[in-house]
């Protein structure tokens, strides 16, 4: 799950899905600014909701499976 940080330089290798909300301040921490935000309310974060986590962790299991009956 990504918020203040950006999975295109933190996001893992392999077969992973990113998920985030993509709003305008989003990210809002990087190097540039020593990883410090003056956020106190981490919509990004509040704004993925558990159905979208669902959706995408059944997405990725199902390619898991389908891999496996290769």
């Amino acid at each position: 799950l990504f918020g203040p940080e950006t999975p295109a330089l933190y996001g893992s290798v392999g077969k992973s899905i990113a998920i985030t909300a993509n709003l305008a301040c989003s990210p809002c921490v990087s190097a540039a600014n020593h990883r410090k935000t003056p956020c106190h309310d981490n919509v990004c974060m509040q704004a993925i909701t558990v159905t979208q986590v669902l959706e995408k962790m059944v997405h990725q299991l199902n390619e898991a499976d389908q891999e496996r009956a290769r």
